[in-house]
């Protein structure tokens, strides 16, 4: 029910943002590409978590994007997501695993949480590794060692 309903979300949000219809080109391959494709470009969870210290500079760096467009890419990227069933995770060191982390329960108040926490640390790329993450459960499940 909450990939259907963020999925929904993702939707009207793209819908809502004027962003759906808007070209980036990709700095590294000079192909043109659509916004919702750059977002989508970023998931890759079904073999790993995806971090956010790879989102964000993906945004800035890849396409160029800063300021209102950049906090878009990333809200979009994580309603993206959210859609497919990933959560926020943390991993610790000596435990081996992903260590869910608490945004809130809808993908709005979780993009919102963690755009706001990324915010107020200055919208700097977070330090690999030391940063939030992304995954599905089959990738935090306690059973899937970290390594």
């Amino acid at each position: 029910m909450l990939a259907f309903f963020a999925l929904a979300t993702f939707k009207l949000f793209l819908e809502s943002t004027s962003m759906s219809d808007k070209l980036l080109i990709d700095k590294y391959t000079g192909e043109t590409v659509k916004f919702d494709q750059a977002t989508a470009s970023m998931y890759d969870a079904e073999v790993d978590a995806v971090g956010l210290w790879q989102i964000a500079p993906q945004g800035r760096d890849r396409y160029g994007l800063e300021d209102d467009d950049l906090v878009k890419f990333i809200c979009l990227t994580l309603f993206y997501m959210f859609a497919r069933g990933a959560k926020p995770v943390v991993g610790r060191a000596g435990v081996g695993h992903w260590i869910l982390k608490d945004y809130g329960d809808t993908p709005e108040a979780m993009a919102d949480a963690i755009i706001a926490e990324w915010l107020a640390a200055g919208a700097v790329a977070p330090k690999p590794y030391d940063s939030l993450w992304f995954a599905l459960p089959h990738i935090y499940s306690p059973d899937n060692k970290i390594g």
